[in-house]
């Protein structure tokens, strides 16, 4: 497809509230194209966004990526870009009480973590240490995973907070 028709197939699928793949390779002009959608989805609805408290979700794998995006886009107000990681820990890191269950189920051999993490706060940082709530990068996902599929209603807060999610380098996750 030619440039001008992929982005009028996005706008086309945009406009319909339809999902797509932009699957392509490398050098081939995806991110382009995904800045495209967003300068796009920015103009149209950007300040609607802005007035009500949402935001357009721009999630990919690597902080080098979000910083390319972001400056392509100017930093506008009306789109998160992060990591997935960073992603998932800004919509799991208030609910602390469900990511201590989470915590405990995802590490059952360890009977006494519940004893351990008394009093603790879960935190995302660079080095793990679960006894000490300190979870990282490997665990975020998974920990996710179990938090959505326990609780339904998380999804609908996502979809609320964030009505259009682009997922940039999608293959590069499992």
């Amino acid at each position: 497809m030619a440039e001008s028709t992929v982005m009028e197939h996005i706008v086309k699928c945009i406009e319909n509230k339809r999902n797509f793949i932009l699957d392509a390779g490398a050098g081939s002009g995806k991110t382009h194209t995904l800045v495209e959608a967003l300068n796009y989805l920015i103009d149209q609805d950007g300040k609607k966004y802005k007035s009500t408290g949402q935001k357009i979700a721009c999630i990919t794998y690597t902080n080098v990526a979000v910083d390319e995006i972001k400056n392509r886009i100017s930093s506008d107000a009306s789109v998160h870009v992060s990591t997935i990681h960073g992603f998932l820990w800004s919509v799991i890191g208030k609910y602390q009480k469900e990511l201590k269950e989470a915590l405990i189920f995802m590490n059952n051999k360890d009977d006494n973590l519940e004893d351990k993490l008394v009093g603790k706060k879960i935190e995302y940082v660079e080095y793990r240490k679960i006894e000490d709530g300190k979870i990282s990068h490997n665990d975020i996902i998974s920990i996710s995973k179990i938090l959505f599929d326990k609780y339904e209603k998380l999804s609908r807060v996502v979809a609320d907070m964030y009505p259009v999610i682009f997922v940039d380098e999608y293959h590069d996750t499992n």
